[in-house]
């Protein structure tokens, strides 16, 4: 049940994870937490985060104790990986634009699959090791992918600030 009840929880962390960055005055640390621009990455990166934090404070409260926690916590963000940008690019084709309000409620949808799927495979009694062994390898490969790619982004769409056209941390303007 408290994987329904962080959902609120996740995404207020991931407002707020959207302006550390400039909150800590780009600050290094940040970088690899916070937006540091206003590209779709960064905003799978802002929902990551608050998540993959939450697993480890979960894990270490209780979370050890489920044999299916990590596979569950697992599945959780690949989702919110993969449902961000799909939900984001599918809306976007038709609108031609980005529209707050819409990424806001997606934001909330995604972390709210996620959420649910944990749920729903923390109801599972038990997990093959094989599985488990599989989901750490994920979250291991996820964890380096999410602090690489902010600081050496692909060239890839989802990389590139539509504020500035640039990639990665070089800083754009807001227009006022």
């Amino acid at each position: 049940m408290i994987e329904l009840i962080l959902i609120p929880v996740y995404f207020f962390s991931g407002v707020i994870f959207h302006f550390i960055y400039k909150w800590t005055r780009k600050s290094h640390v940040a970088v690899v937490f916070g937006a540091v621009n206003e590209s779709l990455w960064e905003h799978m990166k802002i929902a990551f985060w608050p998540m993959f934090l939450g697993f480890l404070l979960q894990y270490l409260w209780y979370g050890y104790t489920y044999n299916n926690f990590i596979t569950a916590k697992a599945l959780s963000l690949i989702l919110v990986t993969i449902t961000i940008p799909f939900f984001v690019k599918l809306y976007t084709y038709f609108t031609k634009r980005n529209i707050f309000p819409v990424d806001l409620f997606l934001f909330l949808l995604c972390i709210s699959i996620s959420q649910a799927a944990a749920f729903v495979v923390l109801q599972l009694y038990d997990v093959p090791a094989v599985v488990n062994a599989i989901a750490l390898t994920c979250l291991f490969i996820l964890v380096i992918i999410y602090s690489v790619w902010t600081t050496l982004p692909p060239r890839a769409d989802i990389f590139k600030d539509p504020i500035s056209g640039r990639y990665g941390e070089k800083p754009h303007k807001h227009k006022n």
